[in-house]
């Protein structure tokens, strides 16, 4: 489980890569330029500095640009003047922010927008006080794909980068992220990112509406007893068969390896199940079930796997991974 998460801001928390898209084509028509969706792709998740250098090629130097960048502002101010916001928010975030928020998780912003318009747009839809840092563009010296936004918002939430998760929707985001030790969520909005980065991410989902099921296995309740907390020596009292000899399995968890999921087959008990890494072997766990042992330096000792008598045949692998030695049933010392 993650202590914190750090969210990007545009494109995942706010409707703006769209309108902000169609205002900078509309500008380069009035330059007698077709910008592209491919081209204009190109800056989707860069900061300012870096995205003027890449519009500024595509539209014929720095002349033209600030042309452009001056009819966009223009544009969408008039967007602004009705009374609905610039930017909406996303499908699901503040849900899934309130989820978060009553479990007691930190959250942090990391966007390649500045920080004051981080907070003044985040203000603007009320869910600015689900944040406890932020991290902007203006901050750092470069922006996504760079892991230094990242990095600046973990450091000012006080926890390890690799006890936060990040929810990223583009492919510069995610590098960003997965470079400052985070494991990260990819929500895509304008595109999808490439194969070589979603192999990388905890998980991909449509939305954040699908985020909110998955709240407890992402994130530790602050000051909760029943987190599964990485380092921590355990009984596996109820494992994949939850029989009565697996309370004699002993571990220390190594990773919590996938989202939550309900019991796979008619042979589990019913409820919600993960697969928690120990050294060298794989559980389908229930995380209530893991109970910690009080002395860290308790020895382990050796694993021997005792198999239930079902045909070879019908002993199926309990993880996405390979583990090494990873079984349908228990072990025990």
């Amino acid at each position: 489980m993650f202590a914190a998460a750090i969210f990007d801001m545009d494109g995942l928390l706010i409707d703006s890569e769209r309108p902000i898209m169609a205002a900078w084509i509309e500008a380069a028509r009035t330059l007698d330029i077709e910008l592209s969706h491919s081209q204009y792709l190109q800056v989707v998740g860069l900061a300012t500095a870096e995205s003027e250098v890449i519009l500024g090629t595509l539209l014929g130097g720095p002349a033209a640009y600030r042309h452009a960048i001056d009819h966009v502002q223009r544009l969408l101010q008039l967007e602004r003047s009705d009374g609905v916001p610039l930017f909406p928010i996303k499908p699901g975030a503040a849900e899934f922010l309130g989820a978060l928020r009553q479990r007691g998780t930190r959250c942090a912003v990391a966007s390649s927008s500045t920080s004051g318009q981080i907070q003044a747009c985040l203000e603007s839809l009320d869910v600015l006080h689900h944040f406890e840092a932020f991290a902007g563009g203006d901050e750092v010296a470069r922006a996504k794909p760079d892991p230094a936004l990242d990095l600046l918002a973990a450091s000012r939430l006080g926890v390890d980068p690799s006890q936060c998760i990040a929810f990223e929707d583009s492919e510069n985001g995610a590098k960003a992220a997965l470079a400052a030790g985070l494991r990260v969520v990819i929500v895509p909005d304008l595109k999808h990112p490439p194969a070589s980065i979603v192999e990388r991410a905890f998980h991909v989902l449509d939305s954040l509406h699908e985020a909110v099921v998955h709240v407890p296995a992402l994130v530790s309740r602050r000051g909760g007893s029943s987190m599964i907390k990485i380092g921590t020596l355990c009984h596996v009292v109820d494992s994949c068969l939850a029989s009565p000899m697996t309370e004699r399995a002993v571990g220390r968890i190594v990773e919590v390896v996938s989202l939550p999921y309900e019991a796979p087959s008619e042979r589990y008990l019913p409820g919600t199940y993960y697969d928690v890494l120990f050294e060298g072997w794989t559980f389908y766990c229930r995380s209530d079930k893991l109970v910690p042992i009080s002395d860290p330096g308790a020895d382990v000792g050796s694993w021997e796997d005792e198999f239930i008598d079902i045909p070879a045949s019908a002993l199926q692998r309990t993880s996405s991974r390979n583990c090494g030695k990873t079984f349908d049933t228990f072990a025990s010392r």
